[in-house]
Protein backbone atom coordinates (compact mmCIF):
# COMPACT_ATOMS: atom_id res chain seq x y z
CA UNK A 1 0.00 0.00 0.00
CA UNK A 2 2.97 2.07 0.82
CA UNK A 3 4.56 1.67 -2.43
CA UNK A 4 1.51 2.21 -4.37
CA UNK A 5 1.19 5.63 -2.64
CA UNK A 6 5.05 6.60 -3.65
CA UNK A 7 4.57 5.16 -7.14
CA UNK A 8 2.17 8.57 -7.15
CA UNK A 9 4.85 11.10 -5.94
CA UNK A 10 8.16 9.82 -7.42
CA UNK A 11 8.79 8.46 -11.02
CA UNK A 12 8.85 5.36 -12.70
CA UNK A 13 10.96 2.80 -10.77
CA UNK A 14 11.67 5.12 -7.85
CA UNK A 15 9.22 3.21 -5.37
CA UNK A 16 10.30 -0.17 -5.54
CA UNK A 17 13.82 1.24 -4.79
CA UNK A 18 12.94 3.67 -1.67
CA UNK A 19 10.37 0.29 -0.52
CA UNK A 20 14.13 -1.61 -0.44
CA UNK A 21 16.29 0.88 0.34
CA UNK A 22 14.05 1.55 3.90
CA UNK A 23 13.94 -2.07 4.53
CA UNK A 24 17.37 -3.10 4.10
CA UNK A 25 18.16 0.27 5.97
CA UNK A 26 16.62 -1.15 8.91
CA UNK A 27 17.58 -4.86 9.08
CA UNK A 28 21.17 -3.09 8.54
CA UNK A 29 20.87 -1.14 11.74
CA UNK A 30 19.28 -3.25 13.88
CA UNK A 31 21.32 -5.97 12.44
CA UNK A 32 24.63 -4.63 13.64
CA UNK A 33 23.70 -2.87 17.03
CA UNK A 34 22.97 -6.02 18.12
CA UNK A 35 25.89 -7.37 16.31
CA UNK A 36 24.25 -9.60 13.72
CA UNK A 37 27.30 -8.90 11.24
CA UNK A 38 27.22 -11.51 8.75
CA UNK A 39 23.37 -10.50 8.25
CA UNK A 40 24.34 -6.81 8.42
CA UNK A 41 26.92 -7.11 6.05
CA UNK A 42 23.82 -8.39 3.71
CA UNK A 43 21.64 -5.95 4.76
CA UNK A 44 24.48 -3.68 3.78
CA UNK A 45 24.67 -4.68 0.34
CA UNK A 46 21.18 -4.59 0.02
CA UNK A 47 20.64 -1.55 0.99
CA UNK A 48 23.70 -0.34 -1.29
CA UNK A 49 22.20 -2.26 -3.96
CA UNK A 50 18.79 -0.40 -4.00
CA UNK A 51 20.79 3.04 -3.38
CA UNK A 52 21.83 1.98 -7.12
CA UNK A 53 18.84 1.16 -8.20
CA UNK A 54 17.47 4.26 -7.14
CA UNK A 55 20.34 6.52 -8.19
CA UNK A 56 19.20 4.76 -11.97
CA UNK A 57 15.79 6.73 -11.67
CA UNK A 58 16.52 10.01 -10.00
CA UNK A 59 19.42 12.48 -9.58
CA UNK A 60 22.04 11.70 -7.88
CA UNK A 61 21.60 14.51 -5.26
CA UNK A 62 18.26 13.64 -4.27
CA UNK A 63 18.91 9.67 -4.30
CA UNK A 64 21.72 10.47 -1.76
CA UNK A 65 19.02 12.17 0.26
CA UNK A 66 16.69 9.82 0.16
CA UNK A 67 19.34 6.95 1.08
CA UNK A 68 20.05 9.32 4.26
CA UNK A 69 16.64 9.74 4.92
CA UNK A 70 16.11 6.30 5.42
CA UNK A 71 19.41 5.22 7.41
CA UNK A 72 18.88 8.04 9.59
CA UNK A 73 15.33 6.98 10.31
CA UNK A 74 16.53 3.41 10.91
CA UNK A 75 19.52 4.07 12.90
CA UNK A 76 17.23 6.12 15.16
CA UNK A 77 15.20 3.28 15.74
CA UNK A 78 18.00 0.53 16.55
CA UNK A 79 19.41 2.73 18.90
CA UNK A 80 16.30 4.10 21.03
CA UNK A 81 15.58 0.70 21.10
CA UNK A 82 18.90 -0.12 22.32
CA UNK A 83 19.08 2.73 24.91
CA UNK A 84 21.49 4.64 23.09
CA UNK A 85 19.98 8.19 23.83
CA UNK A 86 22.56 10.24 22.63
CA UNK A 87 23.13 8.46 19.10
CA UNK A 88 19.15 8.06 18.81
CA UNK A 89 19.16 12.14 19.28
CA UNK A 90 21.60 12.42 16.66
CA UNK A 91 20.08 10.50 13.81
CA UNK A 92 16.34 12.18 14.43
CA UNK A 93 18.89 15.37 14.12
CA UNK A 94 19.62 14.20 11.13
CA UNK A 95 16.37 12.69 9.78
CA UNK A 96 15.02 15.80 10.23
CA UNK A 97 17.52 17.63 8.28
CA UNK A 98 16.94 15.28 5.24
CA UNK A 99 13.15 16.31 5.53
CA UNK A 100 13.64 20.30 5.20
CA UNK A 101 16.06 19.37 2.43
CA UNK A 102 14.05 16.20 0.32
CA UNK A 103 11.20 18.81 -0.86
CA UNK A 104 12.91 21.16 -2.87
CA UNK A 105 15.24 18.24 -4.43
CA UNK A 106 11.83 16.17 -5.08
CA UNK A 107 10.19 19.43 -6.34
CA UNK A 108 11.93 18.72 -10.45
CA UNK A 109 11.53 15.02 -10.43
CA UNK A 110 8.12 14.63 -9.26
CA UNK A 111 6.80 17.27 -11.78
CA UNK A 112 7.88 14.62 -14.05
CA UNK A 113 6.41 12.10 -11.98
CA UNK A 114 3.12 13.52 -12.50
CA UNK A 115 3.06 14.26 -15.94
Amino acid sequence: EVALQLEALLPEGAAPAVVQLSLAAAWYASNTRRLLLFDAARDLRKLEEAAAELAKVMPPETAKSVKALATSAAWHAANARSMLWLDAERDLTRFEECCRQLPALLQGVTDGAAA
